[in-house]
């Protein structure tokens, strides 16, 4: 966006608040930019299938049959998250954000209307990178191990048009995220954030600068919106999550999901022999004792490459 410092001299002399947020938007050297970004963000906490080629969804057996019979996982809407506060939870610390660094009450109240945006009907699947995740035995007592690419390349063929052209309602970006549980890397993005946010809502009113106001106030939503996808409190840490997001293009805010299942919207990743590398049985709930069970199922849906062991965890 193109902005003409000079002609916003006489409107913005007396207001510094105004040429600071126009210089860290168009910097892209500037502390907004280098937390704000999208593709900054996306580098920071993008979960590199190279780096892991294998990621673990954590499950119950009692559903393997009806997985790997149909082929498919549903992936949940973000609106439907086990924990109600993992979306609220970005947003609520940067309100905490903007009280320490002075904003007033009505500045408050104008960011906590201004964030109800909704840019992308997305949808997440849950991973980890860890085979014998304690915490993540909660979720079940199977570890379904797959291919980190393949989970990648079948989503975005399913989703995506290629090089994202002529993509249209219901297709999908799709990405996989690094949770981050540090609260102190939390606040550092979240402040540069909410700095910016707060220099333009108080610097740039006026109708000459409003256009500008509002492309700030974009970029600074679209950034807390990315951070509300892997930003998630320290005390779930021990989960080590990793996410698959799809974030499918809407009309309206209107529902893109591919089904209803129970009521709950839901987007389908389909998955393949090729894709299920292994399962890996813990000892909860005496999964341990139905490895042949277990074989005879992959055995009869044609997943019979796929390996299955115990857990290297004791108990």
């Amino acid at each position: 966006m193109y902005i003409d410092r000079k002609a916003l001299e006489d409107i913005l002399k007396e207001n510094p608040n105004g040429f600071a947020a126009i210089e860290e938007f168009q910097n892209k050297n500037s502390d907004f930019q280098q937390h704000a970004n999208k593709y900054n963000i996306a580098r920071r906490f993008y979960a590199d299938p190279s780096d892991n080629k294998r990621v673990y969804h954590y499950t119950k057996l009692d559903n393997l049959n009806e997985i790997l019979s149909s082929g498919m996982f549903y992936m949940g809407s973000i609106n439907d998250m086990n924990d109600p506060m993992e979306v609220k939870y970005t947003y609520e610390l940067a309100v905490k954000v903007l009280k320490s660094i002075g904003a007033e009450n009505h500045e408050i109240s104008v960011f906590q209307k201004d964030y109800r945006v909704d840019f992308f009907d997305t949808y997440l699947w849950s991973f980890s990178y860890s085979d014998y995740n304690q915490a993540l035995q909660n979720y079940g007592d199977i570890a379904l191990g797959f291919d980190t690419q393949q989970i990648q390349t079948a989503l975005a063929n399913r989703y995506t048009k290629p090089y994202f052209q002529n993509m249209q309602v219901g297709n999908a970006y799709v990405f996989s995220l690094k949770v981050e549980y540090n609260l102190d890397i939390q606040k550092n993005y979240i402040t540069s954030v909410m700095s910016e946010w707060l220099r333009a809502y108080r610097g740039l009113r006026y109708p000459k600068t409003l256009p500008i106001a509002n492309a700030i106030r974009l970029e600074c939503l679209q950034a807390l919106f990315l951070f509300s996808l892997c930003f998630k409190r320290y005390k779930y840490h021990q989960e080590e999550e990793i996410r698959f997001v799809l974030e499918k293009l809407t009309k309206d805010n209107k529902s893109q999901s591919d089904l209803l299942f129970n009521g709950y919207p839901k987007s389908i990743a389909k998955i393949t022999s090729n894709m299920l590398k292994e399962i890996v049985v813990t000892h909860t709930n005496g999964a341990d004792k139905k490895l042949k069970m277990i074989r005879a199922i992959l055995d009869k849906n044609g997943f019979k490459k796929t390996g299955v062991r115990m857990t290297d965890l004791d108990y």
